[in-house]
């Protein structure tokens, strides 16, 4: 139910878990092969904290030693420090979760993304006691987000995440806000929804809370800040 996501184009409201015991096996004939090395793309890894254990105790139980990575972007709501520190005796080494914003009235009232930042702050707190290097990504331009507030996002990124993905807002066909960036009139004149890249600054948007510009100058000058600190990670 994401605002600007268009996922659901491809796999639906659908979410169907494979069996753990085809799981594992499949990790086991990687790792007889020599793999040593994983990254889960799942797009909803921890949607059921227990299969999050279960995979763990998994990886234990078969004796395999491999360095773990989830990048799908995770729940933060959906993993206590003791499945963390299982995690971690799994092989975990760095998850990334998806924040979005580091502005609660942005999180409740644009995005609609059931997160409360006082539980990110957490769980990021509780990565690094377990020993896993947390990050985030975040997206600014959003409609109806104010320049103020995507510093906010910016700053909560700088302070508490140990790595940094920050994203431009881009209007994809299928999702809520490309509806009523076409309703509304938002998009900037002869959009090609293909030039829309998540990874640049370029915008498409032009809000009564902004025009494409303003987000580019401060998306910029977000990553300079990252950089300089050593925390974006924009590949």
């Amino acid at each position: 139910s994401c605002y600007f996501c268009a996922t659901h184009n491809i796999w639906r409201r659908l979410w169907r878990p494979r069996s753990m015991r085809q799981v594992l096996g499949e990790v086991r004939n990687l790792y007889d092969r020599g793999v040593r090395t994983l990254n889960i793309l799942d797009d909803s890894f921890n949607i059921q904290e227990n299969r999050v254990r279960q995979f763990c105790f998994g990886i234990l139980d078969a004796g395999m030693r491999l360095e773990i990575s989830a990048r799908s972007g995770l729940r933060p709501s959906h993993l206590s420090f003791d499945t963390l520190k299982l995690m971690r005796r799994a092989g975990f080494k760095d998850i990334w979760f998806g924040i979005e914003s580091g502005n609660q009235r942005v999180l409740d009232n644009v995005i609609r993304k059931e997160t409360g930042l006082l539980e990110v702050r957490q769980v990021l707190a509780d990565c690094r006691a377990a020993g896993i290097r947390a990050g985030g990504y975040f997206v600014i331009g959003l409609p109806g987000e104010r320049t103020g507030e995507m510093w906010d996002t910016i700053t909560f990124a700088a302070e508490y995440c140990d790595r940094v993905r920050l994203y431009t807002c881009q209007p994809f066909p299928g999702s809520d806000l490309y509806a009523d960036a076409v309703k509304n009139n938002w998009l900037v004149p002869g959009f090609n929804p293909s030039e829309a890249l998540i990874f640049g600054s370029k915008t498409y948007l032009r809000t009564p809370e902004f025009d494409p510009l303003e987000v580019s100058i401060v998306a910029e000058a977000g990553k300079r800040l990252l950089k300089k600190r050593r925390k974006l990670d924009q590949r």
